[in-house]
């Protein structure tokens, strides 16, 4: 068996393969205490969970004094909540 790496060409890039539609999340009206819940499919409740915590860690980068965390409520429901900063 060899191990000889064969370099190919025009070989298409896949598309993406599903983007999760997220709805406009309210974030900039969140006080310190305070959550909201998102239905989800249960079919794809872990990719909308991956989804929605990269959202959340870009949107904390951007701005700093946000902090929020995620639960999953149950096989149908995510809870996010907006924590103190420490």
């Amino acid at each position: 068996m060899s191990n000889e790496i064969k370099i190919d060409s025009h070989v298409p890039l896949p598309k993406r393969a599903y983007k999760i539609p997220l709805p406009d999340l309210p974030l900039d009206l969140m006080e310190v205490g305070q959550s909201f819940s998102l239905s989800v499919e249960e079919e794809r409740m872990d990719r909308t969970l991956n989804a929605l915590r990269m959202k959340l860690q870009r949107y904390q980068r951007a701005n700093p004094g946000y902090r929020f965390s995620v639960i999953t409520e149950s096989t149908e429901s995510i809870r996010v909540f907006r924590v103190e900063d420490h």
